[in-house]
């Protein structure tokens, strides 16, 4: 057996027979992967508590004849989660499906490990968390365009049924600019942080936007 150190985001668990769990774990360096933690879902667990879904652990995996299997765990981070707050949990877990969708190879991994760690990071600021929807929005995007998709304004308008002409001028001047920052093929992840925060933008915009894209999504994985 073979044994090597990963560090890891939790995207999903499920429980199966025998107490024993399935989990769907995020690697910078070989992508999504799936291992079986023996016991991890009885009370006794030692390994449970580092391994709650959307957070960032330090794990030892074991390379067997069918399937990895996880021999340690140690907790990173929590991104300062809250458990009564819904809005960020929601968000959260909106964040973590779309990472597990995503993410096929260990190419992949690396670039969308590194964006949803910021995004978690994002979540977990206070100051910043009235613009969770726009950072979700921007994660889309980010991630739609690393993969090879892209679009303009006027086809995210047409997936919606929006009749673009009868758009205000100030409002198809921020979706273009919006839209164009989203997707943009050359711009890194960060840089798109920095940049939103220069674009004035109402919050009906940004709730256009994101219903925009959010259906794009939904449209192209079909």
């Amino acid at each position: 057996m073979s044994y090597c150190q990963e560090q890891v985001i939790i995207l999903n668990k499920k429980t199966i027979t025998n107490g024993d769990r399935w989990y769907s774990l995020l690697s910078a360096r070989l992508g999504r992967i799936n291992v079986l933690v023996k016991a991890a879902a009885r009370t006794s667990s030692k390994l449970a508590g580092h391994l709650e879904i959307g957070r960032k652990s330090k794990v030892l995996l074991v390379q067997g004849s069918r399937f990895q299997r996880l021999a340690g765990a140690q907790l990173l981070s929590a991104y300062q989660e809250q458990d009564c707050d819904w809005q960020q949990l929601y968000w959260r877990r909106k964040g973590l499906l779309l990472a597990e969708q995503l993410v096929l190879t260990a190419e992949e991994g690396k670039e969308i490990f590194v964006v949803l760690d910021s995004y978690l990071t994002l979540l977990g600021d206070q100051e910043k968390r009235k613009n969770i929807p726009i950072y979700y929005c921007l994660l889309q995007a980010h991630l739609l365009t690393w993969l090879g998709w892209s679009a303009t304004t006027e086809e995210l308008a047409q997936i919606n049924d929006i009749e673009w002409q009868t758009l205000s001028a100030q409002q198809r001047v921020i979706l273009s600019k919006l839209t164009n920052l989203f997707f943009h093929r050359q711009l890194s992840w960060s840089l798109k942080l920095d940049w939103l925060k220069k674009i004035d933008c109402p919050g009906a915009s940004f709730a256009t936007l994101n219903k925009m894209v959010d259906n794009y999504y939904r449209y192209n994985l079909v």
